[in-house]
């Protein structure tokens, strides 16, 4: 009887052992490490230096040297993002945890397919409005108001045209809100948007772009182009590459259209 207790004790514990050692190796199982785990911060167990990163982005960039401004967790696990600068320009770089993989393009958010890398480069972008040159914009809206918006678009551009909509309605309902158009054609999707862009510039005329908007003709024009070029060239520079695009008055950039609510929201935290 004794000896049947004895070998139905052992046979428990075998059992329970074989249960810890499950747990103990299943992948499944998260696990903790001495310094309490790093399954919810992955920046406990994995570090980089911002030298080590530039040596890995210098060493594989053509293009010159890149200034590395800021290194975090991406939102995909096992992934830095990596915020670099080249003279004015800014970009977003990925590296992986091995630090084998130096990734360029886009992480998509499959819930609402939120483009996550463009955000990250909104919020580390920063046009310096003085580089600007005011006098060559086209005014929509109070010329006295105290805040003022600039807005890189394309006469051929039919998404600039929703936009400019958007724009004309809010001059119209807050003086104290202006927009300063900065006519920047893109050239490389389509390649008469340059002469389009130059007449409406000289002719210095909302009507004249929101014919062009319209699709009608605009009566050619010519003029000294000196500022329209520096423009463009102040978007190449701070990688403006779409339209339209919004600078808001504190610098920071947003690609693509806002609706009214959304461009007010943001405003009111960018002023």
């Amino acid at each position: 009887m004794i000896r049947n207790h004895q070998r139905k004790k052992y046979l428990l514990k075998s059992i329970l052992d074989i249960l810890v050692m499950a747990l103990v190796t299943s992948p499944f199982i998260p696990r903790a490490d001495a310094s309490g785990g790093c399954n919810h911060d992955c920046s406990k167990c994995h570090r980089i230096t911002k030298e080590e990163v530039k040596r890995i982005i210098d060493k594989n960039t053509p293009g010159g040297a890149v200034e590395v401004t800021q290194v975090k967790m991406s939102p995909v696990k096992g992934i830095w993002e990596i915020v670099g600068k080249q003279g004015f320009k800014t970009g977003i770089f990925y590296l992986d945890f091995e630090k084998k993989h130096l990734i360029y393009g886009a992480i998509i958010g499959t819930r609402g397919e939120q483009n996550l890398t463009k955000a990250s480069f909104e919020r580390n972008t920063r046009v310096s409005i003085s580089a600007i040159n005011t006098a060559s914009t086209l005014l929509l809206g109070n010329r006295k108001a105290a805040t003022k918006l600039y807005v890189f678009a394309d006469p051929t551009c039919s998404h600039c045209a929703e936009q400019h909509k958007i724009l004309k309605r809010i001059a119209k309902e807050r003086d104290d809100i202006a927009f300063q158009i900065v006519l920047f054609p893109l050239k490389n999707i389509n390649p008469v948007s340059y002469a389009k862009a130059m007449t409406v510039y000289c002719t210095k005329s909302l009507k004249a772009l929101e014919d062009s908007y319209e699709g009608k003709q605009v009566r050619a024009a010519s003029c000294d182009i000196k500022g329209f070029d520096e423009n463009i060239a102040v978007g190449g520079r701070y990688g403006i590459t779409g339209t339209p695009t919004i600078v808001f008055p504190n610098g920071s950039i947003y690609f693509g259209n806002l609706e009214q609510k959304a461009l007010l929201a943001i405003l009111e935290g960018k002023k």
